[in-house]
């Protein structure tokens, strides 16, 4: 059995703000934007993110950073105790947040003195999930611009210190190509593109042209045009039978969409994105075991079919991403060695995935079983997860003086959640 083993290092990061931290402060630094350090260590100094119309920077402790730009754009804010600053991009005429366009220059003032003008370009191109790279294109910059891409597994905030890496020089054109070796990028992958301009200038890429469908809870996720109407259609089996059709419309700003369909193993799925642009994929049949002592994930795939595992964890102040490919046999059985790579943990949420011939891939998570009891000091829960979906569990808790009883159903991931807070 063929498996192929990647691990993405990087470098050591210090974040004081997300030491030891759990998923609550994770979500919460997602849609806070910082900015990626590696990114900042090419281009010290201010960034402009042209996608999410806001800007940030490292200056003195207690400096005030103001900027002006076309029509009436302005901003101001004063930086921390670490030299940090941030704001929106607002519209003097109306106090409202707005937006900076494709070549707009920004020139910012520290304490009142001019200190710098940045040119803003929109970057275009997209992520390559067949090659496992981004392309994009970056009009007006000196050839050999650096160029940093960062990939998250999911879109919104800023990428995560210790997030997956690549480097490229734009060519005389503005034309760039950031490879990744150490990574199997999905449909799902989002990329980060900072690029230097005087400091530096931030866009943000997506896959197109490829979806997901997320067998465990029985969605499709893509890409598309932002405010795009997407018509899924599950086919039973690939017969001409209609299993469901549902309409939906991509996310205004990203281009996402996440549309519950409820394809079945063997399904097939077509997502027309309109102006005749339709793809599809026959839902895999994918199944995936846990076990958190030996480190292995067991199950079964189409014969022959590459099978990649993959999941994030904090470690050493670092969102680091653990991925491991491997084939199953020509009974469609694989196993995932991810000793080498890591310890599993019981309460890791695994991804596992198999793809079609045009990037388009089956996705289930899974995990080992385990069980967290919060204590009134927290939330007086009991959570964790079970051997599959959709099973009857009944969780009691003695505390020596009373006990009580509650009982449930596992979700499609297994999970299980008690609220004891109810009983009491």
């Amino acid at each position: 059995m063929d498996t192929r083993v990647k691990t993405v290092g990087t470098a050591k990061l210090v974040w004081p703000l997300v030491l030891g931290l759990g998923l609550t402060v994770l979500l919460l630094w997602a849609l806070m934007p910082h900015p990626a350090v590696e990114a900042q260590g090419v281009n010290p100094g201010f960034t402009v993110d042209i996608f999410h119309d806001r800007v940030w920077g490292m200056v003195n402790p207690g400096d005030v950073v103001t900027f002006t730009g076309p029509g009436q754009i302005y901003g101001a804010a004063q930086a921390d105790a670490a030299g940090f600053f941030w704001t929106p991009l607002w519209d003097g005429a109306t106090g409202a947040i707005t937006e900076v366009n494709d070549g707009a220059a920004l020139t910012f003032y520290v304490n009142g003195s001019a200190d710098a003008t940045i040119t803003a370009r929109d970057v275009t191109g997209q992520v390559d999930v067949l090659n496992d790279r981004v392309t994009g294109n970056i009009p007006g910059v000196s050839t050999g611009t650096a160029v940093t891409v960062t990939l998250k597994q999911w879109i919104g905030g800023e990428p995560q210190p210790g997030a997956p890496q690549a480097t490229a020089t734009t060519d005389s054109s503005g034309n760039f190509t950031a490879t990744f070796g150490s990574v199997d990028i999905a449909p799902n992958y989002w990329a980060t593109v900072d690029y230097a301009a005087g400091s530096s200038v931030r866009d943000h890429l997506a896959p197109a042209g490829v979806f997901m469908v997320y067998s465990t809870w029985g969605g499709v996720y893509g890409f598309a045009d932002p405010g795009q109407v997407v018509t899924t259609t599950v086919y039973t089996g690939t017969s001409t039978s209609v299993r469901t059709v549902v309409t939906g419309t991509t996310d205004k700003l990203n281009g996402d969409y996440w549309i519950g369909a409820g394809p079945q193993p063997g399904d097939l799925v077509e997502v027309d994105l309109g102006g005749g642009s339709i793809i599809s994929t026959v839902v895999a049949t994918l199944t995936a075991n846990v076990d958190a002592t030996t480190d292995l994930v067991t199950g079964t795939a189409p014969a022959n079919a590459d099978v990649r595992v993959t999941f994030w964890r904090w470690t050493d102040d670092e969102y680091r991403y653990f991925e491991v490919i491997t084939t199953a046999n020509g009974s469609g059985v694989y196993t995932a060695d991810l000793s080498s790579v890591v310890d599993v943990w019981p309460s890791d949420w695994l991804f596992i995935a198999t793809a079609d011939s045009e990037g388009d891939e089956t996705w289930v998570i899974a995990g080992a079983p385990f069980i967290q009891v919060f204590d009134r000091s927290s939330n007086n829960q009991v959570r964790g997860r079970v051997d599959g979906p959709n099973l009857p569990v009944t969780a009691t808790v003695n505390t020596g003086v009373s006990t009580s009883t509650l009982t449930g159903t596992s979700n499609p991931g297994a999970g299980i959640s008690f609220d004891f807070n109810s009983v009491e």
